[in-house]
């Protein structure tokens, strides 16, 4: 399942569109719950050099409002990597499925990784 996530996550990871109407796909089929903190966390860090403590609503709407229109449209971007990074096996694998995601692009792109 490791590689079907990578996967998933580097082809929505490209494509903002992309992220953006899986993301609503996933808060529609209720698994908006799964969005992982840590990835989202590691995510928002990145792109603003901020931590937003877990539970710190107050911190996370400051941070938000003061960020720049590029960073939060790759932190919408993220959620849905987020949320990939979550979600169930069962429901990894149907998303997957209906992406007909190419598993033998991603496959070599690890093994080269790997044995690199």
């Amino acid at each position: 399942m490791a590689l079907w996530r990578k996967a998933m996550r580097r082809e929505v990871g490209s494509d903002p569109v992309l992220a953006q109407r899986y993301l609503v796909a996933i808060a529609l089929s209720d698994q908006m719950r799964c969005v992982d903190h840590k990835t989202l966390s590691g995510i928002w860090e990145k792109l603003t050099q901020e931590q937003i403590p877990s539970g710190d609503v107050t911190k996370a709407a400051a941070a938000t409002a003061a960020a720049d229109d590029a960073q939060m449209a790759h932190a919408v971007t993220g959620v849905t990597i987020a949320a990939i990074q979550g979600l169930d096996v069962q429901h990894l694998t149907r998303l997957c499925k209906h992406h007909r995601l190419d598993f033998a692009k991603h496959w070599k792109s690890s093994a080269r990784s790997f044995w690199s």
